[in-house]
């Protein structure tokens, strides 16, 4: 049995060896520690002097009052007391760690595979309503391409793309003034993400460009488009409707539309935005053409 610790009892080391001297003590102690390392002490003198690191002489003058602390072969008492305990310790520790493994690979082989999990939690999560299923077109639905797409954290390639693109051309333009498209395009990703209605959005920049058409705002006077998501300049309570010619205002500064207001607003709806509005030949444009 050989064990890495060596235990001393300070108080009962003191009472056994009071009546030893300093070498006995060195004696006793190397002896010990073959003890303790070993499990056992050799029961040859030539061996034991060896161990105790000392002469013959040396040996034979001091090993009478060391032997006392042992019996007659060589055994120690309390040293092969706390060697049992650390055998039988050793042995519990052992078999414990033999029943732990066999549960958990018990446990491992009727668990299902990971892939089969997370499968099973994302379906747990869309039937909760935390996380939601996005797909590009209707023949996606059942391909195996259908992609979970939490709402605060992304939108699938595709969806939000294609509505950009509507919103893109429905905002007003700024000639060649810098308009930086894809700033906006994020912008634009992160408000349908958090909840936005890409709808509202398109509807609120026709609304935007038909305002900046009848103010007559020249093209580098126009905000970017980024600027005006980014600061949520569609909650505006002024992007309501477009004040249009004929507009008069009462003293709180409220707009007071005429009937051309219900006009434009209806071709909107009808057209899908201003410019399909224009196009169509419904309004006349501010200059009065059409």
């Amino acid at each position: 049995m050989k064990t890495l610790r060596m235990s001393i009892h300070l108080g009962d080391y003191a009472s056994d060896t009071a009546h030893l001297t300093c070498l006995q003590h060195g004696i006793y102690f190397n002896l010990m520690r073959h003890y303790y390392k070993t499990g056992a002490l050799p029961t040859d003198e030539k061996q034991l002097r060896r161990i105790a690191k000392v002469d013959g002489r040396t040996w034979q003058r001091n090993v009478a009052l060391v032997r006392q602390l042992f019996d007659a072969s060589w055994r120690h008492k309390r040293i092969e007391a706390e060697l049992a305990d650390y055998a039988e310790r050793s042995k519990r520790k052992a078999e414990n760690g033999k029943r732990g493994g066999l549960a958990n690979a018990k446990k491992k082989s009727s668990s299902p595979s990971p892939s089969l999990s997370k499968e099973r939690k994302k379906e747990e999560r869309v039937s909760s309503g935390r996380e939601t299923i996005i797909h590009t077109s209707e023949s996606e639905k059942t391909s195996e391409i259908l992609k979970y797409a939490p709402l605060k954290h992304r939108i699938v390639a595709g969806v939000a793309d294609e509505f950009f693109e509507t919103f893109w051309r429905a905002c007003p333009k700024r000639g060649k003034a810098s308009n930086p498209k894809q700033t906006a395009k994020k912008k634009f990703n992160r408000l349908v993400a958090d909840g936005v209605r890409a709808q509202d959005l398109i509807d609120a920049a026709s609304r935007w460009r038909a305002r900046e058409q009848h103010l007559g705002t020249e093209p580098q006077y126009v905000a970017m488009v980024s600027t005006w998501l980014n600061q949520r300049r569609f909650d505006d309570a002024e992007q309501e409707a477009a004040p249009i010619n004929g507009a008069k205002t009462n003293g709180q500064g409220n707009l007071e539309f005429t009937e051309r207001t219900d006009q434009l607003a209806d071709a909107i709806r009808q057209y899908g935005s201003v410019t399909a509005a224009f196009d169509a030949s419904r309004l006349p444009r501010k200059d009065g053409s059409g």
